[in-house]
Parts: C-alpha cells; structure tokens; sequence
C-alpha cells in the first residue's frame, strides 16, 4: 500500500470539512444520546476554535483556509461576542 504526502493545506480543509453524524441506530438508553450529542458538539467546537487561530494568527492563505466548511455542516450562531451552540 503506498502512501501518499498529504501537505498542511490538504490535512487542513479535510479537518475543517469533516463532519460528524449521529449514529444510524440510536440507542436505547438517554445517556447514550445525550453522550453521542455532545462529542458531535465537541468536535464542531474544536473546528470552531481552529478556524479561529487560523484567522488570528495565519497569514492570508491560512485565513482563507478557515472558511471551509462542508455542505450541512453545524455552525455555531453568534450573539454578541458569543457563540452558541443550538440543538436541533
């Protein structure tokens, strides 16, 4: 199996364009839900926080990279200086 070199650009906009489903099957059990909602919160605030840094601290390139996002995917709504996080 060969490899292939994937440079910092390419590992960047897959990161920023992943997103997380809920499983197909719930499970039975609430905890198990709300557990399941809050690692997918988890992840999309981790990109969030990337987006972030790429727009504060990366050059031109890097800020541009911060607007990838994949078709779907949640985003955080604004309110003040604030972002929130809404459940659907």
């Amino acid at each position: 199996m060969a490899k292939k070199r994937l440079g910092i650009k390419a590992c960047v906009e897959a990161f920023l364009e992943t997103t997380i489903h809920p499983p197909e099957k719930e499970p039975k059990q609430e905890y198990r839900r709300r557990e399941n909602a809050a690692e997918i919160r988890g992840f999309n605030k981790a990109q969030e926080h990337f987006r972030g840094l790429l727009e504060l601290n990366g050059t031109r390139e890097a800020a541009a990279l911060a607007s990838r996002r994949a078709e779907g995917q949640i985003q955080p709504t604004r309110v003040g200086k604030s972002l929130l996080w809404m459940d659907s």
